[in-house]
């Protein structure tokens, strides 16, 4: 379920060989970016079972990780579409038997909570 080539960057010029596709992760989400990234910042600034936001959610790849790695996380999206998507790739299983995470789609003019 996780990628066994990976290896935390330890300098400021990221490189990676390919996008990453473990998971339940996918490129199909326009504007998404590689779990790799989203991966080294979770793990480099934050400890297991801490809270992540992500207010941009898209195709899910921060909340993939967060569940992926430990920790608890919100996502947050205008775009319903965005946000069901991710509801259905964080249905896998995972070795962590606690783990919260909330999803919510709000309207950037009216902060309306749907």
């Amino acid at each position: 379920m996780t990628d066994k080539n990976f290896e935390l960057e330890t300098n400021t010029v990221w490189s990676f060989p390919d996008r990453g596709k473990w998971a339940t992760h996918d490129s199909k989400y326009r504007g998404n970016f590689s779990p790799y990234v989203a991966k080294n910042i979770i793990l480099r600034y934050s400890q297991e079972g801490d809270l992540v936001l992500d207010q941009f959610v898209g195709g899910g790849t921060t909340l993939i990780e967060c569940k992926l790695n430990n920790r608890n996380a919100i996502g947050i999206d205008i775009n319903r579409i965005a946000v069901e998507s991710t509801k259905s790739k964080l249905l896998f299983d995972s070795r962590h038997t606690k783990w919260l995470y909330r999803l919510n789609l709000y309207s950037s003019a009216l902060c309306k909570h749907y």
